[in-house]
């Protein structure tokens, strides 16, 4: 739980000056991964987002802090566990 606390803290000191709303791309950057790993996310359900249609995704800040500390939504699974 403090390790929760203490990196959430730091993720929003660290990206207090980045917009609210994140491209595809700019998540990516600040999660150090790929833009694939952030689609991949968005489409299993683990990463909440905002659906721009055919021109993409936007990723709310908040969302991707949460995702980042092991606090995602609760019902979405790993696409790639085994049952």
């Amino acid at each position: 739980m403090f390790i929760a606390t203490y990196a959430r803290r730091h993720l929003v000191n660290a990206w207090r000056r980045e917009p609210n709303l994140l491209e595809i791309h700019e998540a990516a950057k600040l999660a150090h991964v790929s833009e694939k790993s952030i689609m991949r996310w968005l489409a299993c359900g683990s990463l909440a987002g905002v659906d721009k249609g055919f021109r993409g995704a936007l990723v709310p800040k908040a969302s991707l802090i949460d995702f980042m500390c092991g606090e995602g939504p609760e019902d979405a699974g790993d696409p790639y566990e085994e049952e």
